[in-house]
């Protein structure tokens, strides 16, 4: 039986559903309800496509802090639940939960700050999760997403582009929490508690607050990503429900049997022996050109490897939403400035102006590389190198 609530947090593509599957198969009193074999082998907007978890279904579904709050509320709910949190930078979400429930556990799930686990995550979300971009298309349209079927985008050249201007739309990488964070914020949270106790003990008190100090002791839980696809997932829910104590009575036999089913249906590991070979010998595979997702990801190595930075889209956002009250007070000292600091628009990259001694960064300047095929721009780019030798 579950005891305790459990909090997943992660982003979309980090294969949350299928976390979330593992520990409800692994529960002894879920087992008979539980569905044996939870992995999506067509493409529906539905279930997303191949290899997704998604014939395991999730009430509530995968949703961010701000409408899982609403939905405890209008719900109610008894019983403990599995709650999948659709996040990152994950403190202080954690924070807000413990706020409200104080026997619960956190897994933040996670992928390591490098230039092959986060393309992974982002290419899981446009080839196995893309009906979500229409969601995206209509809450964020001033973000110039393009508008096109989702579920068969993997050869729109604008898609490609946009993800290579806009790194991380729609997804956030996550990374391990920041336990300095979560302490300072209940710290504080315990200093309100109880100064508003003592000055004021008839409005907060222990009748209707959680005035302890919260301890997050055998609570918070980091899983990597790349650990879900591989064969150390069992032991890693094993110890998970030994050290939680969120479930009195496991057995993760069944997991265990099973998970190998699941990695073989993750067609995006290919990524990995791709992109690898590719740094070596130059050469893209039908892997590496078979969406424009993945192209994307290519195209962001090829640009580094020349020192130019791509500009995420989070940045994007956060420059617009500071440059109108930015321009006003910079106006008032140095006059008039450009049309694009006042309107809030960020280049599509930034560069040092060396690179325009080089072919790529002539069609970068020129803007030509939007309309070229991924194979000819690694020709141009795989010359280069060896003209540098």
């Amino acid at each position: 039986m579950q005891l305790k609530n459990i909090y997943i947090f992660a982003p979309p593509g980090y294969c949350s559903n299928y976390l979330r599957w593992a520990i409800d198969i692994s529960d002894v009193d879920k087992f008979d309800t539980v569905i044996k074999n939870p992995i999506n082998t067509s493409d529906t907007p539905q279930f997303g496509s191949f290899g997704t978890s998604h014939l395991h279904t999730r009430i509530p579904t995968h949703q961010s802090i701000q409408r899982h709050i609403p939905w405890q509320l209008r719900n109610k709910p008894t019983t403990p639940n599995i709650y999948l949190v659709d996040n990152s930078h994950n403190h202080q979400h954690i924070f807000t939960a413990m706020q409200h429930d104080p026997n619960s556990v956190f897994i933040n799930i996670y992928t390591k700050n490098d230039g092959t686990d986060d393309p992974f995550v982002e290419i899981n979300v446009w080839t196995k999760w893309a009906i979500s971009m229409a969601t995206a298309l209509h809450l964020d349209p001033e973000a110039g997403l393009p508008d096109v079927d989702f579920m068969n985008c993997a050869n729109e050249i604008s898609v490609r582009n946009f993800l290579i201007k806009n790194s991380g739309f729609w997804w956030l990488e996550n990374r391990p929490i920041d336990l300095s964070r979560l302490e300072k914020a209940l710290e504080r949270d315990f200093i309100w508690h109880f100064y508003r106790n003592k000055f004021h003990p008839h409005e907060v008190n222990s009748d209707t607050y959680l005035m302890d100090r919260q301890d997050y002791t055998n609570r918070i839980f980091e899983i990597d990503c790349m650990d879900i696809v591989s064969d150390k997932l069992p032991d890693l829910i094993s110890n998970f429900l030994q050290t939680s104590g969120a479930i009195d009575k496991y057995d993760c036999s069944y997991l265990k049997n099973f998970h190998h089913n699941y990695v073989a249906a993750q067609q995006n590991l290919q990524w990995y022996e791709s992109i690898r070979n590719w740094r070596v010998t130059g050469i893209l595979d039908q892997y590496l050109t078979s969406h424009a997702a993945i192209e994307a990801q290519v195209v962001k190595e090829i640009f580094r490897q020349y020192k130019v930075k791509t500009i995420s889209y989070q940045e994007r956002r956060q420059w617009k939403d500071q440059s109108v009250w930015l321009s006003k007070m910079i106006k008032q000292f140095a006059g008039t400035m450009p049309d694009d600091v006042i309107n809030g628009i960020l280049p599509d990259f930034l560069y040092d102006t060396e690179i325009a001694e080089t072919d790529i960064g002539k069609l970068i300047i020129s803007k030509q590389w939007e309309t070229m095929p991924l194979i000819e721009l690694n020709d141009i780019h795989q010359n280069f190198l060896k003209r540098k030798l």
